[in-house]
């Protein structure tokens, strides 16, 4: 074992003795030798976790996070945390490389049997879920999940036709019997019109929200469309195929939501533009804790976050760097947004249109640069114009023309 020199005990030998003692640590040219200093010989002033680094503060040692340089970019971070997913269950199934046949007793994808019910048998037919051509009836397809729906939705196509009362509905139930009844979601798209229904017992279909497509859309057996509905409570937020975003709420939304997920085809004519569904996708409710890592690749991480509450199968989330400092969720042509909490969402309403499902608080100033507003549910307006002759106003008429200008809620183009 190497060790020092003892005084008056080493004549002739203490040189050898003392270089066996420093080439324990030291090499020939006096460096230290690799793997020489741990962690047991710094004094910091804190203890290191997995994942840290060492830092120089003033001459005072502490072990931090790690701040990585990642492309010259010093500002970013790798941080850990966790997000909140559930252990998913989900299923998605698309058909292009699947042959003909009908689909009831089909595998999805993700695994799951398909069921099927309906007048007409549901078929896959040139990689598409249709019906067979120019029959009039509908098909059902059903796949049940172990835990109330989150999101569900389809892609699909019309082919061409004269008339446009064929369309897909996805459906949501109670039970898995496929009886159609106790219905938290009835939502149906032709190329015209849309309606998002609910069901209880075995009653009529209860319309909560409808609408129409200007212009209709295509119907030429290749432009894809899509809608998706996302579920939180008893609220529903639609994602219509025109872009735009709708909101119901109705207490059977959450009653009658119990994971049994449907996809249904129906034509009434047999000149029908026929719908047939390129893939389908639907996944539960998150609700666990999951760790994460912000590291050179964060932008993987930050998608995995946001995806819950974009389409699930447009959950692409990109950063524009440098002056612009944007980032991008979902791809801008149908719903996105971010859930805060359980019950609040800011998202994508339309085309250059943001919107919040709950009420806003703004604590400093606000101002409106847009050129239309609208209140308490009235559609947007342009700014209204006063354009009466101030000869006959009367002071309280004044006091409020002036008040409503100075608050640029109507132009002052009154005369003398």
């Amino acid at each position: 074992m190497a060790r020092l020199p003892v005084p008056g005990a080493d004549a002739g030998s203490w040189g050898n003795v003392l270089n066996d003692y420093l080439s324990t640590a030291h090499t020939t040219d006096g460096n230290l030798k690799s793997a020489t200093v741990g962690v047991s010989q710094l004094s910091t002033t804190n203890g290191p976790s997995d994942g840290q680094t060492i830092t120089a503060d003033g001459g005072i040692l502490e072990w931090k996070p790690v701040v990585n340089s990642i492309d010259g970019d010093s500002n970013e971070v790798s941080l850990t945390g966790k997000y909140i997913k559930t252990p998913e269950a989900f299923t998605h199934d698309q058909w292009q490389a699947k042959a003909d046949a009908l689909l009831g007793g089909t595998q999805a994808d993700s695994g799951q049997s398909w069921t099927t019910s309906g007048t007409q048998p549901l078929r896959i037919r040139n990689q598409r879920v249709t019906l067979a051509a120019g029959v009039v009836g509908a098909g059902y397809g059903q796949i049940s999940l172990s835990a109330p729906v989150w999101q569900q939705g389809a892609e699909f196509v019309f082919e061409s036709g004269s008339t446009s009362t064929g369309a897909v509905t996805i459906l949501v139930a109670n039970t898995a019997a496929m009886d159609l009844s106790d219905l938290a979601c009835h939502f149906t798209v032709n190329p015209t019109n849309w309606v998002f229904e609910v069901r209880q017992g075995s009653g009529s279909l209860i319309v909560l929200a409808s609408g129409a497509f200007s212009p209709a859309l295509t119907a030429d057996g290749q432009t894809a469309h899509r809608l998706s509905a996302t579920f939180l409570g008893s609220t529903a937020f639609i994602s219509l195929p025109d872009g735009q975003v709708a909101i119901v709420t109705d207490s059977r939304i959450a009653t009658f939501n119990q994971g049994h997920c449907m996809w249904e085809v129906i034509t009434n004519a047999s000149t029908d533009r026929m719908p047939a569904i390129k893939r389908v996708w639907a996944t539960t409710t998150p609700d666990s804790e999951v760790p994460f890592t912000l590291d050179s690749s964060w932008i993987r991480a930050v998608s995995r976050v946001v995806s819950k509450v974009l389409d699930v199968n447009q959950y692409n989330v990109t950063s524009q760097r440098g002056t612009t400092n944007e980032v991008t969720m979902g791809d801008l042509g149908g719903f996105a947004g971010i859930r805060l909490g359980g019950d609040t969402l800011i998202y994508r309403a339309g085309a250059n249109t943001m919107a919040v499902n709950s009420a806003a608080i703004f604590a400093g100033a606000m101002a409106h640069t847009g050129s239309a507003l609208g209140f308490y549910g009235a559609p947007v307006a342009a700014r209204p114009a006063l354009t009466y002759s101030r000869a006959g106003e009367s002071p309280a008429e004044a006091q409020l023309r002036t008040a409503l200008s100075s608050l640029g809620l109507v132009a002052d183009n009154t005369t003398a």
